[in-house]
């Protein structure tokens, strides 16, 4: 089976960037988000834990493969399904033998 018959989830990806030459009264960057729609993807969970202490957390981690063209980074913010996701550090580009292959991305997912 080849690489795009196993993007078979539809994700919407919000990415921060820099708005050139503004910033907020106190100094730092304004950023505008870009939102793309529609982008094909494969989303597995990875793993599951609850956590306990002072309130009821359920901590779930997914991975997420995407085309090497597809714009993400760590400060990316993932819905997929109705659910809503955050990045978990830099994505990776994954090197095929002649150019880039795909991007890997780990994802948190926190309720509660």
């Amino acid at each position: 089976m080849s690489f795009d018959g196993l993007l078979i989830h539809l994700v919407d990806i919000t990415t921060p960037t820099d708005t050139v030459g503004s910033s907020d009264r106190y100094g730092n960057p304004t950023l505008t988000a870009t939102t793309v729609t529609g982008v094909r993807a494969r989303v597995q969970q990875a793993q599951a834990e609850e956590n306990l202490t002072n309130r009821d957390t359920r901590v779930t981690s997914f991975l997420m493969f995407v085309p090497a063209a597809t714009v993400i980074s760590g400060l990316s913010t993932i819905v997929w399904d109705g659910r809503s996701f955050r990045v978990q550090g830099e994505p990776w580009v994954v090197d095929g033998r002649n150019a880039p292959h795909h991007i890997e991305a780990r994802l948190e997912e926190i309720l509660g």
